[in-house]
């Protein structure tokens, strides 16, 4: 299936819960484009109508927040000479770290986290950017035992921006 009726499908399936529109965002001398709530206030308003807050670190978006923390790790990743290396993101929200590092040259890049609608804008994100040949989206949950076995050539690096919110 082509690329195009990938995303409008996973666009698709989005809107139905998202009010969503990609904007633009610099990344030194290229820019990317990048799945955003487009009324944050007004998605925060209707959870707290529906009384869906229950647990405001699990039922809050905050993975669709572009946080800063994600520009400044891809920027250190950049010293570790990332060509032809791979790397895992832990808790990766909806891709930015991934995202950056693969503009700065990692050949393969795993985005996890273990949030649906997280993996869901993250991969809207990819295939926006054309970035699926070095991105691949998957759930991963770090707290359950054992070696995944997908993943058993390992990685040169891992890598979390912005993942703990509780002291």
């Amino acid at each position: 299936m082509p690329q195009t009726e990938d995303l409008d499908s996973l666009l698709a399936g989005i809107r139905a819960t998202f009010d969503v529109e990609f904007e633009p965002l610099q990344v030194d001398d290229s820019a990317l484009e990048v799945l955003t709530i487009r009324n944050m206030q007004a998605h925060l308003d209707g959870l707290l109508q529906r009384k869906a807050i229950r647990d405001p670190l699990k039922d809050l978006p905050l993975w669709a927040k572009i946080w800063p923390g994600s520009f400044v790790l891809g920027r250190l990743l950049r010293k570790y000479e990332p060509e032809g290396k791979s790397l895992l993101e832990l808790g990766a929200g909806c891709g930015i770290l991934s995202m950056v590092a693969a503009r700065y040259g990692f050949a393969r890049i795993v985005l996890s986290d273990i949030v649906e609608d997280a993996l869901r804008f993250a991969k809207a994100n990819v295939l926006r950017n054309n970035l699926q040949d070095r991105v691949e989206v998957r759930r991963v949950d770090v707290t359950t035992p054992g070696r995944d076995p997908r993943f058993s050539e390992g990685f040169d690096l891992m890598a979390a921006s912005e993942i703990l919110y509780l002291d």
